[in-house]
């Protein structure tokens, strides 16, 4: 924090240790949006049908195959640690984009798409066994926080990989 709070405030103007850091810190959280994407190719979560089923379970009786609906420990077994990472880790990536030469504009909406697919995300589990007409919520929510999420990655990837190299005073 002691680079931001001092200096000129831009991601160029970083040490050339820091700027390492950041540009693997930033592949690596890439990675991770990309990955959690592919999670939900995976189970087959895209179409309402299978969101639905996925969570409520099938209705078949689980001797014959069928599948049985998430349970309450279940979701929260699986939100409650992501409503503590997810914002955090968002937070440090909206603030290295606030370090970048583009446009507020641009940034604001990457920041509220951001933050508006987070909690699509992560209530639409909960939302979709009250009201399972509103299952696509999951996948609208996951399809803008993984481009969002892109966003901020790629846009300071930019900024480190193509700014200019600060200079040595001495």
């Amino acid at each position: 924090m002691h680079y931001f709070n001092r200096g000129s405030k831009k991601l160029s103007s970083l040490s050339p240790g820091l700027r390492r850091i950041l540009v693997f810190y930033l592949f690596s959280t890439l990675l991770a949006f990309w990955l959690s994407g592919l999670k939900y190719v995976l189970r087959g979560l895209l179409l309402p049908g299978s969101i639905r089923a996925y969570y409520l379970g099938t209705g078949e009786d689980q001797l014959l195959g069928g599948e049985a609906g998430k349970s309450l420990s279940f979701l929260v077994d699986v939100t409650h640690p992501h409503l503590f990472t997810v914002p955090l880790v968002l937070m440090v990536l909206a603030h290295l984009l606030q370090l970048c030469a583009y446009r507020q504009r641009l940034k604001n909406t990457i920041y509220l798409s951001a933050f508006t697919g987070f909690v699509l995300t992560f209530a639409g589990p909960w939302i979709v066994p009250l009201a399972p007409g509103l299952a696509l919520l999951i996948p609208i929510g996951g399809t803008v926080l993984l481009l969002a999420g892109s966003l901020l990655c790629l846009l300071p990837l930019l900024s480190l990989l193509k700014g200019e190299r600060p200079r040595n005073e001495g």
